[in-house]
């Protein structure tokens, strides 16, 4: 199929062809083949618009059609068969219209089933994480513990504005936060514990690049060696003027 087409309008046409043909069986061939040649001519352009193999099927929609008009070519064509062969053509039609429109439902289904599905993991990845009351409590007990530390570190840093500010936020935030989840844990609780455990990560992934020593110069950097007896020698090393000085 079409990828530029949606399956639900393409199933409206046949719908709409098909109800066309019902109409035309009911009036005799004389009246109704004019309309039923045009209608041929739309149902072949609508299959090159829809679908990809749009030549295999039309190669078989001619081939049924042409079968159909070998069985009277012998015959003395009355009136009678000649509207037999209008009908039987109109069948044809309606036969290969119903093959689209099984492929096009099939087809419509398995989308919307993606679609569904696609639809529902990302919910679930967008649904909050759920917690248990205990761990709620215990967010809140830590946030509250959290606010006074922030709080003495903000007190202590008092010659630093910016300091200042950011631990007295925090601060803030964990206190509300806290009380909150005691108080109100299915509002307050699930925010308190995603921001601990946001800060809980950002600290786990930045942890060990302070420990880090870069030395340019590692004959000027102290040099710490134990000796395997428990004593620990902490040697620092200078640099010389004179490039025979360590030699010596």
């Amino acid at each position: 199929m079409n990828t530029n087409i949606d399956p639900d309008d393409a199933i409206k046409k046949i719908i709409d062809f098909s109800n066309q043909i019902d109409a035309l069986l009911d009036i005799p061939y004389n009246e109704g083949r004019p309309v039923k040649e045009q209608l041929n001519t739309r149902i072949r352009a609508f299959v090159r618009t829809a679908f990809i193999d749009d030549d295999k099927k039309i190669q078989d929609y001619e081939t049924d059609l042409r079968s159909n008009n070998r069985v009277f070519v012998y015959t003395e064509e009355s009136e009678e068969t000649k509207q037999k062969r209008y009908q039987k053509d109109l069948e044809i039609m309606r036969n290969h219209l119903i093959g689209y429109k099984d492929e096009l439902e099939l087809l419509n289904k398995s989308r919307k089933k993606k679609k569904h599905s696609s639809s529902q993991e990302i919910a679930t990845k967008n649904e909050p994480k759920k917690y248990t009351p205990a761990q709620i409590r215990l967010g809140g007990i830590f946030g509250i513990i959290g606010s006074v530390v922030f709080g003495s570190i903000a007190y202590t840093t008092d010659s630093n504005l910016v300091s200042l500010a950011l631990f007295g936020v925090v601060s803030l935030i964990l206190l509300v936060l806290g009380v909150g989840s005691i108080v109100k844990p299915d509002e307050f609780g699930p925010t308190l514990l995603l921001w601990l455990e946001n800060i809980g990560k950002s600290n786990s992934s930045n942890q060990g690049t302070g420990t880090q020593q870069k030395q340019k110069n590692p004959k000027n950097s102290p040099q710490v060696i134990n000796q395997g007896n428990g004593t620990v020698n902490v040697h620092v090393g200078t640099t010389s003027r004179y490039p025979d000085d360590d030699e010596e």
